[in-house]
């Protein structure tokens, strides 16, 4: 890995990037296509190391110990995601640096107490299971860890360092990888390995995002080496309690993003048994290998999304976007040809022979992500406008949407029914994303456009 120095600071850069206060070095940011790839390398290792977890759960036990940890990853999911309030996405689109960034990580500790209380009491409605309840408490730590690592490596992606995020990915993905594969074929205990989890992220954390987040900080300072005090967490309640207020909004967008594909996973765990939520979130995760792009566009481009629209610029505001779509509708449709053409055959070499038979479930849900591709564009777009406040309704209609779908066709039909009930308010909720862009496109550039 290269240093952190001058050198590394201006290889391949396209433009600087000022520094906090004015004094320091100017930080050089990476081009938009240097940007793109270190992001696709990153989000690449680090999902296809989040797969292998999974992988191993279903090739080393079978479908049950798989279910086991869905289930931690179903109950914590919303609630940590809502916990989260995009403060990565606020932080990188507080482009007049209205907020320190120790403030937004002090917001984020803060908040991070509240989710994993709440983890905890979720926890409880499966008692008498020990073992449920404490892969649900575990999953959350390691959950609440992540999000902390997400702080860290918004200063990345704010400066436009994408290979400084993508080796934290990478970093971080390996280690998890290692250790709870490592420690699941020793001891085949969802428990012990959610809890190597906690373990691999604290240490990802510790001996990568905090050290590089100080050595950028001494950069734009001018303080020399590493600045330590700019990443102290900072409690100043009034402070904390604006960046909550405008994050809010962003926090319910997330909890219903999370929620309406963990909503099918919770009915089944009512009408089908852990195995069948084991086969229905395997396949429901083949999905990340799009999202991952979509990731990777989405952390480089919002940086640029969010200055063009704060100045004014609708020209390049809008064809941002237009190859944003372009590129991800192309990827929809090879996917779904893909699996149409040979969905049993990918699901027996990712998994086992248990999966042979659901190619109709895959198919369902590629279907679903293509869709789900475009209202992520719109998502993207919309948050780097700071247009905050329409997202919540939105999918808040859309959570409603599948927990009605869900309800009339999960109790006949089962997981082909849970498929069903992830594509049609995805496909909805598509549609509504793209109205709002309209909207906001057409206000870029005017007085009060925000």
């Amino acid at each position: 890995m290269a240093d952190f120095n001058e050198k590394t600071l201006n290889e391949d850069c396209d433009h600087e990037m000022p520094c906090p206060n004015g004094s320091g070095k100017p930080v050089r940011a990476l081009s938009l296509k240097v940007n793109f790839s270190w992001s696709l390398i990153g989000n690449v290792v680090y999902n296809a190391c989040q797969w292998g977890i999974l992988a191993a759960f279903n090739k080393l036990e079978g479908t049950t110990s798989a279910g086991l940890f869905i289930l931690g990853l179903t109950i914590t999911t919303p609630i940590t995601q809502f916990c989260s309030l995009q403060l990565r996405s606020v932080y990188v689109s507080d482009v007049k640096e209205e907020y320190r960034f120790s403030d937004y990580l002090g917001t984020r500790y803060v908040w991070n107490f509240i989710a994993l209380s709440l983890c905890v009491l979720a926890s409880l409605f499966y008692w008498p299971s020990t073992e449920k309840m404490l892969i649900i408490i575990a999953v959350g730590i390691a959950a609440n860890i992540q999000a902390t690592g997400e702080i860290y490596v918004s200063l990345f992606q704010k400066r436009e360092r994408m290979n400084l995020l993508a080796f934290s990915s990478i970093i971080k993905g390996i280690l998890n990888l290692v250790g709870v594969v490592l420690v699941f074929w020793l001891t085949t205990s969802v428990l012990y390995a959610a809890i190597s989890m906690i373990v691999t992220r604290f240490l990802g954390i510790v001996l990568y995002d905090r050290v590089y987040a100080a050595k950028m900080f001494g950069t734009m300072t001018g303080n020399g080496g590493n600045d330590w005090k700019s990443i102290r967490p900072c409690y100043v309640l009034p402070k904390m309690k604006k960046i909550s207020i405008i994050s809010f909004p962003l926090g319910l967008t997330m909890l219903m993003i999370s929620l309406s594909p963990q909503i099918p996973r919770l009915f089944l765990t009512q009408y089908a048994d852990i195995s069948v939520l084991g086969i229905f979130g395997s396949i429901s995760y083949i999905m990340v290998a799009g999202n991952m792009l979509m990731a990777a566009l989405g952390t480089t481009l919002s940086p640029r999304l969010a200055r063009s629209y704060e100045s004014g610029n609708k020209r390049d505001y809008v064809r941002l976007i237009k190859i944003s779509a372009l590129l991800f509708i192309g990827i929809g449709l090879a996917c779904i040809l893909v699996v149409s053409l040979f969905g049993d055959l990918i699901l027996k070499l990712l998994y086992n022979d248990e999966y042979v038979g659901h190619k109709n479930i895959l198919v369902i849900l590629t279907c679903g992500a293509a869709a789900g591709f475009m209202t992520s564009v719109a998502g993207y777009a919309l948050t780097a406008a700071r247009c905050f406040k329409v997202q919540p309704y939105i999918l808040f209609a859309n959570t409603v949407l599948v927990f009605a779908t869900c309800a009339l066709w999960i109790p006949p039909y089962g997981i082909t029914g849970a498929a069903w009930a992830v594509f049609v308010p995805t496909l909805l909720n598509m549609s509504a994303f793209l109205v709002v862009l309209k909207i906001a496109v057409d206000r870029c550039g005017k007085i009060d456009a925000k």
